[in-house]
């Protein structure tokens, strides 16, 4: 009898361990996880990474279908964990790897660069003119340059680089331009005369620029008085009314131009003629053309009846920077100006 109990208690401990070995393990991988690439453009996965709810028992291994990810596996990927125990039963689960390359790349420009204008006085830049050895841990990089015509005797280019994740760097460069025919060269209006019948003026170097200005940016004004001081700002009002001062405007390589004016209280017009002080143009890529409109320069003018400007068509041969007056007329005929700077642009790139 006790030979029959001792060989039921022995079958049944062996069948408990036969259901024992044959039970699956269970494994439990987070749904989605998003990692980055590193500086050699890779990406070590380890299973801690994936699974979710260990820890697991000491005898359970786990593994994954892909350990390894680089740029090639950029955006979503499918990663498998397999756990697995000592009797060889084994377990899977999925997770979605987002692999992102969030490492900018790396900008590099030449110091400085010299280049000889053409017969029409610009130059038409290159990346790769301004480019030194730019690049990326992982991909090829794509360069452009703003601006790419060149019209000033000094100009500073921007460059971009930019990898194939879109991530963005910049450098910048001062390009120097010779045999430009000096179209940096400013020239000024002189002997004007400013009427103000009451309050006050801020002039600005668009009041007194004549002519393109070779697209060169303008960098200061400054009023001098009859004795050679200068003003602190330049505000003129109806105090000022029959004095004469000079006015000097200086460009971006250092370039002046002067002008001499004079403040009149004598007008009892009540026009007054405000401009934008810059605008940027750009023309019609089908004609080549741009026209202006003197709502597109009006910054508040007063009094007036009618507007009407200096010139309100610009082609290729205007690009880079034009002075351009606007006259607001009364009803009485008396009238007021200002002028502004226009800077005219072609955006359209070549067809290749």
């Amino acid at each position: 009898m006790k030979n029959s109990i001792t060989q039921i208690f022995c079958a049944l401990a062996l069948f408990l361990f036969g259901i024992t070995s044959a039970m699956a393990q269970v494994a439990n991988c987070n749904q989605f996880i998003n990692v980055s690439l590193d500086n050699s453009c890779q990406v070590i996965l380890t299973p801690d990474a994936i699974e979710e709810g260990g820890p697991y028992a000491e005898n359970v291994s786990l593994s994954l279908s892909q350990t390894v990810l680089d740029v090639t596996n950029l955006g979503v990927n499918s990663v498998t964990l397999t756990a697995t125990d000592i009797n060889g039963n084994t377990a899977t689960c999925s997770t979605f790897v987002k692999v992102e390359d969030k490492l900018p790349p790396v900008a590099i420009c030449v110091a400085d660069l010299t280049v000889a204008a053409g017969s029409d006085g610009t130059f038409q830049l290159t990346a790769s003119q301004i480019d030194n050895g730019s690049y990326d841990n992982c991909n090829n990089v794509t360069l452009s340059i703003s601006p790419t015509l060149l019209t000033c005797d000094l100009t500073s280019v921007t460059l971009t680089v930019e990898d194939q994740s879109g991530n963005l760097v910049q450098c910048t460069t001062e390009v120097t331009m010779t045999g430009g025919n000096n179209n940096s060269i400013l020239s000024c209006n002189s002997n004007q005369v400013f009427n103000i019948s009451n309050g006050a003026i801020e002039l600005f170097p668009a009041n007194f620029l004549e002519g393109n200005t070779g697209g060169c940016s303008v960098a200061s004004l400054q009023i001098q008085n009859a004795d050679g001081s200068i003003q602190n700002d330049n505000v003129i009002n109806a105090s000022d009314s029959g004095n004469t001062y000079t006015a000097v405007v200086t460009n971006a390589v250092g370039n002046s131009c002067w002008g001499l004016f004079t403040v009149s209280g004598s007008s009892s017009s009540s026009v007054i003629a405000n401009c934008t002080q810059f605008l940027n143009v750009s023309l019609n890529p089908w004609a080549c053309e741009a026209t202006l409109t003197p709502n597109m320069i009006d910054n508040g003018s007063t009094g007036y009846e009618t507007l009407s400007l200096s010139q309100t068509q610009f082609n290729e041969t205007n690009i880079g920077v034009n002075s351009v007056t606007m006259t607001a007329t009364a009803a009485d005929g008396s009238d007021a100006t200002c002028t502004c700077l226009v800077s005219i642009e072609d955006k359209t790139p070549p067809v290749a």
